[in-house]
């Protein structure tokens, strides 16, 4: 494929034309669901999968038939957590949403370790409005201010918020839905990203984290990324991470999602592990 595009391509990578950027850290997280995450999470499987395999009629199976998306978006909502799925978002309580703990682990690690003369900022990811405003609240409830941008928000507002966050030294957080603050931002005075689900396509990922890593950024970048283990997140992970070094980082557009797959290639997705 190279050779046959070579006469075609003219390309540079950020690194090449902005050697001035800092590094970014990868730091990847696991998480184990809590108990009533697996107890969801399977109950879906078990309840729900087959119909929706049923449903397809026959016809070949692929992850973009609503039938088959709708089950894979609901097991992912549940490794977020089970609040998305059954309404009931409880309090900040430990225990419910293992990759919620984590995030909330994450974040005492980054306020705690904030100077008075550079204090730390995170931006964090979510695709769910639900779980992006749950992260808001408890970071405002913890007696940090944050600010949230999700599809409510007018195109029109969303720079002065920003330009608010990266000048103001109260602003600890910033909080947005991937469809809403994935592109078109500029968030350089963050060093902190929570990716806190993923994403099909890693382009996607890649360009809400440029919001921070990009020019006029002059720390260095720490990117935590939430998986929960076992889980159809990690296989998402998995596929996309060798899809990432064989077009680095170049994929076309949920590619994924119209691939044709067998009936157990779809089990094997969705699988709980114990």
């Amino acid at each position: 494929l190279q050779r046959r595009t070579r006469a075609f391509v003219l390309r540079r990578l950020k690194r090449q034309v902005a050697k001035e950027l800092p590094e970014k850290l990868f730091k990847p997280l696991r998480c184990e669901l809590t108990p009533l995450q697996k107890q969801l999470y399977q109950a879906v499987i078990d309840r729900d999968l087959e119909a929706a395999i049923q449903a397809v009629g026959g016809r070949r199976l692929s992850l973009g038939n609503p039938h088959i998306f709708a089950i894979l978006t609901k097991l992912k909502q549940i490794c977020c957590h089970p609040g998305i799925v059954t309404g009931d978002f409880q309090p900040y309580r430990a225990g419910v949403s293992a990759k919620f703990d984590a995030f909330c682990e994450v974040f005492e690690e980054i306020r705690e370790a904030s100077s008075d003369s550079r204090p730390n900022k995170l931006v964090a990811f979510s695709q769910y409005k639900p779980m992006a405003g749950y992260l808001h609240a408890y970071i405002d409830a913890s007696g940090k201010r944050s600010v949230l941008i999700d599809g409510s928000v007018s195109p029109y507002e969303r720079p002065a918020l920003c330009r608010a966050f990266n000048e103001g030294a109260d602003q600890f957080g910033m909080v947005l839905t991937l469809g809403a603050g994935g592109v078109g931002l500029d968030l350089q005075g963050a060093n902190y990203v929570v990716m806190y689900d993923r994403w099909w396509n890693p382009a996607v990922e890649d360009q809400a984290i440029d919001r921070v890593h990009r020019l006029g950024q002059d720390r260095e970048v720490v990117v935590v990324t939430i998986t929960a283990r076992g889980t159809l997140e990690e296989r998402i992970e998995a596929k996309l991470d060798r899809k990432r070094r064989l077009a680095d980082q170049v994929i076309e557009a949920d590619a994924l999602m119209r691939k044709e797959i067998t009936r157990d290639d779809l089990l094997g997705l969705v699988r709980l592990e114990p």
